[in-house]
């Protein structure tokens, strides 16, 4: 891991008021399965034996993608067609909002980074929930609104908590001075581009 390069990516996002929030949970990711896209149908109907709180998808149903047509099969197989929503694809202006008006952004992600969805996610003051990779572990292991799961039951479960949580503690995560140094570092794409080059030039030597 030495040649990690720490901040690998940046975000810049629109100040909006974050801290009044609904009850939704947002996948906002491709529909792959390394992205864990087939796993939310699984991880919904444990939700949902609790609470009855709805997921929304940026994807859109309407298209012959397999794993869309895939996930509508689960859904509907688990009966799930009230609270899992495909809401298609966001512009920048919808996606913000609809990002920092939830509870959670849900990617239950099989391999990932820098994630772009993760640092806008913190950004917007909303919590992160996806599995415990090494990757994530390594990068997000000490960031409070970060939560990582061992499986997608534990992934069910934290979302049982986080929505069931007061507005003060939930907004209490994002108080905290190593999520605001964290999200500081990853403002600057400068930075980034200028650790990215010394790696390149540390490696060719």
């Amino acid at each position: 891991m030495k040649n990690v390069i720490f901040p690998g990516n940046a975000v810049t996002v629109p100040v909006i008021d974050s801290s009044k929030k609904e009850d939704y949970f947002i996948y906002a990711a491709r529909p792959s399965p390394p992205k864990g896209f087939l796993l939310l149908p699984f991880i919904w109907k444990e939700v949902v034996k609790r609470e009855k709180v709805k997921l929304l998808i940026t994807a859109d149903r309407n298209t012959n993608d397999r794993n869309i047509i895939r996930l509508t099969k689960l859904i509907k197989k688990f009966n799930l067609d009230k609270y899992m929503e495909l809401i298609g694809y966001l512009n920048k202006e919808n996606y913000y909002p609809k990002i920092s008006k939830s509870k959670g952004v849900i990617i239950p992600s099989l391999g990932d980074s820098y994630s772009m969805a993760i640092l806008e996610a913190l950004s917007l003051k909303t919590v992160y929930i996806g599995l415990k990779i090494p990757t994530l572990e390594y990068l997000y292991k000490d960031i409070k609104p970060v939560f990582l799961e061992e499986n997608f039951n534990g992934i069910a479960q934290r979302i049982l908590r986080i929505l069931n949580m007061k507005e003060e503690e939930y907004n209490s995560m994002f108080d905290n001075e190593k999520v605001r140094e964290f999200l500081k570092l990853h403002q600057s794409w400068d930075l980034v581009a200028k650790l990215e080059l010394d790696t390149f030039l540390k490696l060719i030597k």
